[in-house]
């Protein structure tokens, strides 16, 4: 993973300690280090190269001057058109760095140069003229930026690793983070912090200038509900969106490495790896797929995947590789928590992104396409879309509509008539006052102790009103929905996992795509009772036909179960061997914890959430917490 950093003192001053110390946090075989000083400001970088300009710079980078540094991790997918725009010579533009088209873009249109790049990137710029920092996200926050200011120093870097290396910046947790596991619906409160105190994170899409006038922020793109496309049949549609899809997948195979992809057998994966294979292919390389199927030998009851991943197995230029993960569960690789991971909320299955991430390292891969993010846009399912048809007095077209999904999933006319005409018709205000009462009410399956739950509460108590108006329901016109989820996922994006030298990416959360699908006819986000109806007609003719009309989605992982009780010795001994005076139980109820552990799980709906969510979330906090002197 690039990690880049640095240190901006408002009173000037030799840096270069500091900078040292935050370098040392992530450095490896892979990462080239490289740093710029001057009076006041440190910029440092541990890179890892994976595009084929990456080869040709080192950053941070000065221009001649050394008036404008830059120091970033940064994918630009409009390298041609920017250097068409800032006058950059053909046989230039070809070979230079991204660094060097963002410190072009910054020369001409200083902070408004956001609004020109189109990828993923985040990164600092240090204009020495003006004596000023300037820090950018893409518009999901794709790549992160996290910063700790007293008013002396700014501090910042990728992830909080780096920062927490220094001296001055407290090594505590933030306990507005606490809280949103006891009450869930705090977590709107709290996008714009992070899980360590006084460390903050830069949000998506947003310019951040710090200077001797202190820091102002500006948000530069959000999803606009008023544009509308308009296509002259269906054809059309499908012609449109297979360009700008395949413009997306294809910006993000740059790679002078292998490229592979994460392929589950649904709508999204499938359509990132048809693509993907097709765009490979033209180019005589060949797409190496991953796919988590259940081992050798498992009990013959479970089903997964393995029958709508196989569809793959004629489709062209697709190698497919499947992932058991054996011996591994949710247990697994957990001392990544005290040092790469910076919140505790790991998802149980973690351990087969483990696998995937290591089969592609094997295969000297440096990318994986991941088909996450398809919901804000391809495969939208078209939440208020009815209650519009409604609205719109196309009554006909709606009956349609019911009667066809009853159709497809036998769900009764009237419940479905029910949830989503009648509901999203219902006004806000109503809603608000039937439930604003139930945000501070806490969680009845928790592993937080009394006294912590307690303090959380009152500190929210004042902000009540606050909570409530945060709510939001489901909008009788489905772009506000599709819209919200946009900005819901711009709020709490805070960069990539690290994988290491692997980096993951996100072909369906490009810009173009979002926008291009916000603003698409509703009769193409649902119809003939389809929901995701937009993937399904636009890859017509490339999608496998039985994933494209599919309308089931089986388990992920289907076997967790099983590994969760073969990792229970496991669970309980790590629970035992935590001391009756360990600090830790200041926060979590680690009595409670061991009565969860103890009983054979049955199935059910809450021996479920305790085995997918409950104990796993404590034992990751655990960890978590071990990062914190005060919790060791």
């Amino acid at each position: 993973m690039t990690i880049f950093c640095g240190v901006f003192g408002l009173g000037g001053g030799d840096l270069r300690v500091d900078l040292s110390m935050m370098l040392t946090s992530g450095d490896g075989p892979e990462n080239i280090c490289s740093s710029w000083y001057s009076d006041g400001i440190a910029l440092g970088q541990l890179t890892v190269q994976n595009t084929p300009e990456s080869l040709n710079e080192t950053l941070p980078l000065a221009d001649t001057h050394n008036t404008v540094i830059v120091s970033g991790d940064i994918r630009l997918d409009n390298r041609s058109e920017l250097c068409k725009q800032l006058s950059i010579p053909s046989i230039i533009g070809f070979d230079c760095g991204n660094a060097f088209l963002v410190a072009s873009a910054y020369k001409k249109w200083g902070e408004s140069l956001t609004g020109y790049l189109k990828g993923d990137f985040a990164f600092a710029i240090w204009d020495s003229t003006r004596k000023k920092l300037v820090c950018c996200t893409d518009h999901l926050g794709s790549r992160s930026i996290f910063y700790f200011f007293n008013g002396r120093k700014f501090i910042f870097a990728s992830t909080p690793n780096p920062i927490l290396l220094l001296n001055e910046v407290p090594k505590a947790v933030n306990l507005n983070k606490l809280s949103t596991i006891v009450f869930p619906a705090t977590k709107h409160l709290f996008w714009t912090e992070s899980w360590f105190k006084e460390i903050s994170p830069v949000s998506a899409a947003t310019v951040m200038t710090i200077s001797s006038d202190g820091i102002r922020k500006q948000k530069y793109w959000e999803p606009d509900i008023n544009k509308e496309l308009h296509f002259k049949d269906e054809a059309a549609f499908e012609e449109a969106f297979k360009d700008v899809l395949f413009r997306a997948v294809g910006n993000r195979i740059r790679s002078n490495f292998p490229v592979t992809a994460l392929l589950s057998g649904g709508l999204d994966s499938s359509a990132v790896v048809s693509v993907a294979a097709k765009i490979l292919e033209r180019q005589n390389r060949e797409l190496k797929v991953f796919s988590s199927v259940l081992p050798a030998g498992s009990d013959s009851t479970l089903v997964d995947e393995r029958y709508y991943i196989d569809k793959f197995k004629s489709f062209p230029n697709v190698e497919l590789n499947y992932i058991t993960a054996p011996g591994k569960g949710f247990f697994s690789d957990l001392e990544k928590l005290q040092t790469t991971i910076y919140f505790p909320g790991l998802i149980p299955s973690h351990y087969l992104y483990t696998a995937f991430t290591d089969a592609a390292r094997q295969m000297g891969s440096r990318v994986i396409l991941d088909g996450g993010g398809g919901e804000l846009g391809i495969s939208f399912h078209g939440e208020g879309s009815y209650a519009e048809l409604f609205k719109k007095l196309r009554w006909q077209n709606l009956l349609h509509e019911l009667k066809c999904q009853k159709k497809l999933t036998g769900e009764p006319l009237w419940l479905n008539t029910y949830n989503n005409v009648v509901k999203p018709l219902v006004p806000l205000k109503l809603l608000k006052k039937a439930i604003s009462t139930s945000y501070i009410t806490p969680k009845k399956q928790h592993y937080l102790q009394p006294g912590i739950q307690e303090t959380l509460r009152l500190q929210l108590q004042p902000r009540k009103k606050e909570l409530s108006n945060l709510m939001q329901g489901t909008s009788s016109s489905h772009r506000i929905n599709l819209a919200r989820q946009i900005r819901i996922a711009q709020a709490k994006a805070h960069g990539k996992a690290d994988l290491g030298t692997v980096e993951p990416r996100y072909p369906l959360l490009d810009k173009e795509v979002l926008e291009f699908c916000l603003a698409a006819p509703l009769e193409f986000k649902v119809k003939n009772g389809y929901k995701r109806y937009m993937v399904r007609t636009g890859l017509n003719g490339i999608l496998p036909p039985e994933i494209q009309w599919r309308n089931s989605k089986g388990a992920f992982s289907p076997d967790y179960q099983h590994r969760y009780q073969v990792q229970l010795p496991e669970v309980r001994a790590f629970l035992n061997e935590i001391s009756p005076g360990d600090p830790v139980r200041q926060i979590v109820d680690i009595d409670k914890l061991k009565a969860w552990t103890n009983p054979v799980i049955q199935p059910g709906a809450l021996s479920e959430k305790i085995t997918l969510d409950v104990v796993p979330q404590g034992i990751y906090l655990i960890h978590f917490l071990r990062r914190f002197p005060e919790y060791r």
